[in-house]
């Protein structure tokens, strides 16, 4: 058993669907790093930013079963407002932008699509969740407290600090500021580009 977010559903013109892992194991041997993209067919009880419970097929290593256990915010094109992400809240963010910041406080933020937020993304709650994948941020992304973080593919104008995280994972990303990792209980960092540099790690 898994628990993860959907990205989005299948569709006419698009039969696979994308659901973004929080936690949860492909592998029985070992656990799946949270922010990993699986692809699934068919349809599903839940939609595009729910939180759902899923299994994974041994035979395909796809999921199944998937079922919503919360339901999501979904914010697409323009809007100007600041935004908790309140515990077991979800909120996904596609082909958005956001005037305004962010406050994780032990919620999932997924953001993808070529979304931007034009403000700061903080979060000081165990548990919280933030995933980027072809985002961008115009101010800081700040995260601590044992929380997850997984930032792929992104823009960040300001700097990147995580604290005291279980997972941090800073991937082909472009920092304008610092980034700063300490005392996380994983860390994944590579390809990254800090204000120009090509940076072996964090």
């Amino acid at each position: 058993m898994g628990k993860g977010i959907i990205a989005n559903k299948p569709m006419s013109g698009n039969p696979h669907g994308k659901l973004i892992v929080i936690e949860g194991s492909i592998d029985p041997t070992q656990p799946t790093d949270p922010g990993t993209v699986l692809k699934f067919d068919g349809d599903i009880n839940a939609n595009d930013g729910d939180v759902v419970d899923f299994d994974i097929d041994p035979a395909t290593g796809m999921p199944v079963n998937i079922n919503q256990a919360t339901p999501g915010r979904v914010i697409t094109g323009s809007t100007v407002e600041d935004i908790t992400v309140a515990q077991g809240e979800s909120v996904l963010l596609t082909s958005a932008n956001v005037e305004g910041s962010f406050t994780v406080s032990g919620g999932y933020l997924t953001v993808v699509a070529n979304s931007t937020i034009s403000g700061t993304v903080v979060s000081k709650a165990a548990g919280s969740y933030i995933y980027m994948v072809g985002a961008s941020v115009d101010g800081k992304l700040e995260s601590s407290n044992g929380g997850y973080l997984s930032v792929v593919n992104s823009n960040i104008t300001g700097k990147i600090v995580s604290s005291s995280n279980k997972f941090v994972s800073i991937q082909s990303s472009t920092v304008f500021g610092k980034l700063e990792v300490t005392n996380a209980g994983t860390t994944k960092c590579s390809g990254n580009t800090l204000n120009g540099k090509p940076i072996p790690g964090c």
